[in-house]
């Protein structure tokens, strides 16, 4: 079951979207390879619904007071596996990449909606909601560059593919205000990053 697919340009947003084995972002990049859905892990990811088993998982961690980093236990209880341990310490050790038993839930939010079934504009708000922490319903630079670099992150673990750059991703962080001529001391609106993100990924 393919989910990604080849591309031509790409921001790091982009390549969570469609490959994530793009070295170089933005019009210097070439070329990507499909990534094929096939694992477990990866498959439990993909059956999830964007508007009810990973909104619920969004609120349910919102309400205990957003967490950043997750334990084990907390890790299952958020992605439903209390039922499936071993599928969950599977899961986890995906994220684990340092090995000290906490795994970065931006990460793991991010890689639920990317993954799950919905649209890109559904994807997008969902994010945004995770990622606005004022709650100004507007991100800032930094919040729009923990955003993509959380979700080239998440992905990158799921796939077992090296993540873009910070440097690169930085780089997409000021595509995303350039196009709208905002400068990087201003926030963009909800709209203004789903137009970007459409645009990207439909380029």
């Amino acid at each position: 079951d393919v989910i990604f697919g080849p591309t031509g340009h790409s921001s790091p947003f982009r390549v969570a979207c469609v490959g994530l084995s793009v070295p170089v972002m933005g019009s210097a990049a070439s070329k990507s390879h499909a990534l094929v859905l096939h694992t477990d892990v990866q498959m439990h990811f993909k059956a999830a619904n964007l508007k009810k088993e990973v909104a619920e998982m969004v609120k349910d961690w919102q309400e205990d007071g957003a967490p950043l980093g997750l334990s084990v236990d907390m890790f299952t209880s958020l992605v439903r596996l209390n039922a499936n341990a071993e599928l969950a310490n599977k899961m986890f050790l995906a994220f684990d990449t340092d090995l000290n038993q906490k795994v970065d839930a931006f990460e793991v939010l991010s890689a639920s909606v990317l993954l799950a079934s919905g649209t890109i504009e559904d994807k997008m708000e969902a994010l945004f909601a995770i990622f606005d922490f004022s709650g100004t319903g507007m991100l800032n630079f930094d919040e729009v560059d923990i955003l993509l670099g959380s979700v080239c992150r998440g992905l990158s673990k799921v796939f077992g593919c090296p993540p873009p750059s910070d440097q690169d991703v930085v780089q997409a962080s000021r595509q995303s205000f350039d196009c709208h001529n905002v400068p990087y001391d201003k926030t963009v609106t909800r709209e203004q990053l789903k137009r970007w993100a459409r645009h990207d990924v439909e380029a």
